[in-house]
């Protein structure tokens, strides 16, 4: 079956180029609609217009007081809706909420590359008051899969900023480059081309914010190993791992590591309300 895969993969490359193959691979998405009423989310809309005039959808709440503002990097396969359930819970538990799609997901304008998702994920914080409401609500950032690179992307450029309070990454790969080596290497020599390339376990190096690490012991999508390889090259001093027994790629809250969070989160928000 593999090498089935493989060959139609470099059927497609070689009829379609290789910056198709990678949006396709990378950036899957679900470009459907999908309004928070619709997918039984209590979150308000908001389009924001980008600075090159692209308009990307988020979903925002209020944090309730003493509580933190969740901002949400999903992975790259559906759009909103698989998530809504995860925003709830966040809304449920007094989080407050901003959830980012990305160009050409949800009702979003554009078309997804590393360069522009790191730019508009830089505007959604720049604009984190106006859209919960909230001028002092510390937030911590929560990367989902492929949302872990943007939110470590972001992160990154944040480390003086005392409103980062920590930084969740579940299920995080190392890189792109590292991914294409494990799933075809028999393109490793186009890896040079690469628009995507989400260098995570490298930048996190530079990231000192509380960190807290969750993935699946038996994810076939993401190894396990590259979200222990991520842990380890973290520089943050207080970082932690939950470990998912059995858990895989899409499944890892349902495997019930949310204690683990609540208390992450908790601590977060301490440590961010005694600097």
């Amino acid at each position: 079956m593999k090498s089935l895969l493989n060959i139609a993969a470099i059927g497609f490359i070689a009829f379609f180029g290789l910056g198709r193959f990678e949006r396709g691979m990378i950036w899957p998405l679900d470009p459907n609609y999908v309004s928070p009423e619709h997918a039984g989310v209590t979150a308000q809309e908001h389009r924001m217009v980008m600075r090159d005039r692209t308009e990307v959808i988020t979903w925002t709440a209020p944090p309730a007081a003493g509580k933190a503002t969740i901002l949400y990097f999903h992975g790259n396969g559906g759009n909103f809706a698989n998530r809504a359930w995860r925003y709830q819970w966040f809304i449920d538990h007094g989080y407050g909420l901003v959830a980012m799609s990305y160009r050409g997901s949800s009702g979003s304008a554009g078309t997804a590359v590393e360069r522009k998702i790191l730019s508009d994920a830089r505007e959604v914080w720049d604009q984190i008051s106006q859209l919960t409401g909230s001028h002092d609500s510390p937030v911590v950032i929560y990367g989902e899969s492929i949302g872990g690179a943007v939110g470590t992307g972001l992160a990154v450029g944040l480390q003086d900023n005392p409103r980062l309070a920590g930084l969740i990454l579940e299920a995080p790969f190392t890189s792109i480059p590292d991914m294409i080596r494990q799933e075809f290497p028999q393109f490793r020599h186009l890896l040079f081309a690469l628009k995507n390339r989400f260098p995570t376990e490298d930048r996190i190096r530079n990231i000192t914010t509380p960190l807290l690490v969750l993935h699946g012991t038996d994810d076939r999508v993401i190894p396990f190993r590259m979200g222990r390889a991520v842990f380890q090259a973290a520089a943050s001093p207080n970082k932690q791992f939950i470990e998912v027994p059995g858990g895989g790629h899409d499944n890892t809250w349902q495997t019930n590591p949310v204690a683990g969070l609540e208390q992450f989160l908790s601590g977060a928000v301490t440590s961010a309300t005694e600097d």
